[in-house]
């Protein structure tokens, strides 16, 4: 089901026209989605349980350290499905760089 979610976010924002990346690989497993901009760095993990989980994987498993000292923000984004609403259940953003 997570896929699903993650595979129309995903359709949305590149019609949107946003520079979005989906299953980016690291050393240490794959970033559900990447979000470039000039100045930013978005780095996203979808869950269906709940938002600080997503924040946890990322940080357990460095996936922002990629992108550290490319000289742009990076922010971490974690964010929860809600199944029964078929809708964005919540969502939490974290500044490391």
């Amino acid at each position: 089901m997570e896929k699903y979610y993650q595979s129309m976010f995903y359709l949305a924002l590149r019609l949107l026209g946003y520079n979005i990346q989906a299953e980016v690989l690291t050393h240490q497993g794959r970033i559900d989605a990447v979000i470039t901009t000039a100045e930013h760095v978005y780095v996203i993990e979808f869950k269906l349980g709940d938002a600080a989980t997503a924040l946890a994987q990322i940080k357990a498993k460095g996936y922002h350290l990629k992108f550290a000292g490319a000289g742009r923000r990076v922010l971490l984004v974690g964010i929860v499905f809600d199944i029964e609403t078929r809708n964005v259940g919540g969502f939490l953003v974290e500044v490391v760089a």
